[in-house]
C-alpha cells in the first residue's frame, strides 16, 4: 500500500467517524448541555417536564446518557 492509498483510506475512515458522530440524536438533535448543580444537562424541548433529558457528570457522558434515553426510552440520571 502507497502513502496515497494510506492517505485515502484514513479520509475515507475519518468520514465514516464524522457521519457516525453528526447522526447521534444529541447532536442531530442540536439539544442543549447545560451545566445543572454539579451534573450537566443534555435537553431536547423546552423544559425537563416536555422534553427529553438525560445527565452526566461531563457534557460527553450527559449526551452518549441522551442518545441512550433516544434509542431505549430509559431515563439516565
Amino acid at each position: 500500500m502507497n502513502e496515497t492509498e494510506i492517505l485515502q483510506r484514513d479520509a475515507a475512515h475519518y468520514n465514516y467517524l464524522t457521519a457516525i458522530e453528526l447522526n447521534r440524536p444529541s447532536i442531530f438533535l442540536r439539544a442543549t448541555v447545560s451545566k445543572d448543580g454539579n451534573m450537566y444537562c443534555c435537553l431536547y424541548g423546552e423544559n425537563l417536564m416536555e422534553g427529553i433529558a438525560a445527565f452526566g457528570k461531563t457534557p460527553n457522558e450527559a449526551t452518549l446518557n441522551f442518545d441512550k434515553v433516544w434509542f431505549n426510552g430509559e431515563e439516565k440520571k
